[in-house]
């Protein structure tokens, strides 16, 4: 089994800050993950519960697994009172009864790509729903955009973030390798782009929360925070690209 990226595992020293500048999931990205009606679910890489809030908030028991303590530690704090389970536990070590749903909100990308479909799949009873959420957030002006980006390419090098689009530009991941799975139908992708403002601090301060930044020598990535603040209008109109992939896990298996 392969280990953990450890770029996967690099979010606990900035807990606090994921917390305060990521953001969550709004009531029609919720509506249709839930659109099957689940009783009972397991999130995957649930940081300090940003989903895990948004679900559990319905009435739905949610296993939500994280294998950071300091990141479970937020987690736990931000869902009591709601019907939530903290295990801190990988994705590919987790021990559970199956469920009707298994989600990941900008999560699943971390996850082991040779056995997540078939851990997925023995996570869910028949009938039972795989989904995926979320997606980067970008300058919507896009010449400025762009220059943002050349100064990370530059000082970041290769992100290796969370990519949405295939090379073909026809469909998005996972639902390419979701619709190539014997044990996974009914795959759908929905696209919940929204644009809206913030402030350059707050823009910076969610940049600060992104694995490559954080993965940084402190005097590095402070450095390149700068160069791109120095490039910034305040406020700034952002990006914030969400998809929302669902499948069904097959009740017998199918030929690939």
């Amino acid at each position: 089994m392969a280990t953990p990226s450890p770029r996967g595992l690099s979010f606990g020293p900035v807990a606090e800050r994921y917390e305060r500048f990521r953001p969550g999931y709004g009531e029609d990205v919720v509506d249709l993950l839930l659109a099957r009606g689940p009783r009972s679910a397991i999130e995957v890489g649930a940081g300090t519960g940003k989903a895990t809030r948004a679900v559990a908030g319905r009435g739905i028991a949610v296993l939500a697994v994280e294998p950071d303590p300091a990141m479970a530690a937020v987690l736990r704090r931000t869902t009591w009172g709601l019907p939530v389970s903290v295990e801190e536990s990988t994705f590919e070590q987790l021990s559970a009864e199956p469920v009707d749903l298994v989600y990941a909100a900008a999560a699943f990308h971390w996850t082991d790509p040779d056995t997540r479909w078939t851990r997925a799949a023995q996570l869910l009873v028949p009938g039972g729903v795989f989904a995926c959420l979320g997606g980067p957030i970008s300058i919507a002006d896009a010449d400025l955009d762009a220059r943002v980006m050349a100064v990370r390419r530059s000082d970041l090098g290769d992100e290796n973030t969370s990519r949405t689009r295939t090379a073909d530009g026809a469909t998005s991941w996972p639902a390419d390798e979701l619709r190539g799975s014997p044990l996974f139908t009914d795959v759908r992708e929905h696209d919940l782009t929204e644009e809206y403002e913030l402030s350059a601090d707050d823009l910076l301060g969610h940049l600060s929360t992104v694995s490559a930044f954080i993965v940084l020598p402190e005097d590095e990535r402070a450095a390149a925070l700068a160069r791109i603040r120095a490039l910034l209008p305040d406020p700034v109109l952002v990006q914030r690209e969400v998809r929302l992939h669902t499948a069904v896990r097959a009740e017998q298996p199918h030929q690939a």
